[in-house]
């Protein structure tokens, strides 16, 4: 990390989602160590589980700035065959996976990623039929963020970069049309277009009062001999 000499104070990092972890992980300037201005240091994570790890930078004052957001894919990505039949999904060359799910259900076919603590304003632009895996995340540890979406599904997969599973293997995934997230606090969360009509939808969320992202659904383009995704 590299601490640009404008912030004029320490900072330290702090990656959340890791647990159990170390206090020195944790972002806190009074247990980690905080970088000077100007300064740099080395920060080692091992990524040994698939997922959406946000990462903040906190002063000794108190202030919380976004700095970036890790993720980690399954290896379940690359240890795959091709024709080789899952649950939900025949994995074909090139898919992706959000976890290790063993099943296909966290198969998508676009990812984004979204931090509610910043204006970032983006287009997606998705052909019916295909599924769009959004990465949420809220760094910041001042109060709740809400994100909508208007007239098109989401399905929660994950939170705090585990996946929605019971003990016995049951997927506790979920529905719903709003998600609520605290500070450092992230989502894994899966689009699926194939009923949803061709169009415009917006995700907004009332920390900037107007839509922050626009998806785009193009019509479904048929090939001849194509595969059957």
């Amino acid at each position: 990390m590299a601490n640009p000499e404008e912030f004029g104070e320490a900072l330290a990092i702090g990656c959340l989602g890791y647990s159990p972890a170390a206090p020195i992980f944790s972002g806190s300037p009074l247990s980690s160590f905080a970088v000077p201005p100007a300064g740099q240091f080395t920060y080692y994570y091992n990524a040994n589980q698939p997922g959406t790890y946000p990462l903040l930078a906190a002063s000794e004052t108190g202030k919380v700035y976004p700095a970036a957001q890790i993720r980690v894919e399954p290896v379940q990505n690359l240890t795959l065959f091709a024709g080789e039949q899952l649950a939900y999904h025949t994995h074909l060359p090139g898919d992706k996976y959000a976890y290790n799910d063993g099943d296909g259900s966290t198969h998508y076919d676009l990812e984004h990623s979204l931090t509610l603590d910043t204006d970032n304003d983006c287009t997606i632009t998705a052909q019916q039929g295909q599924t769009i895996l959004l990465r949420i995340s809220s760094p910041s540890s001042a109060g709740y963020r809400t994100l909508r979406a208007l007239g098109i599904p989401m399905t929660v997969i994950a939170k705090g970069a585990r996946l929605l599973k019971a003990p016995d293997g049951a997927r506790l995934y979920y529905q719903t049309c709003s998600v609520t997230l605290g500070g450092g606090q992230s989502l894994d969360v899966i689009i699926d277009t194939t009923n949803v009509p061709p169009g415009t939808y917006f995700l907004y969320t009332h920390h900037f009062g107007r839509p922050m992202t626009e998806i785009r659904i193009t019509p479904l383009e048929y090939t001849p001999g194509g595969p059957d995704r």
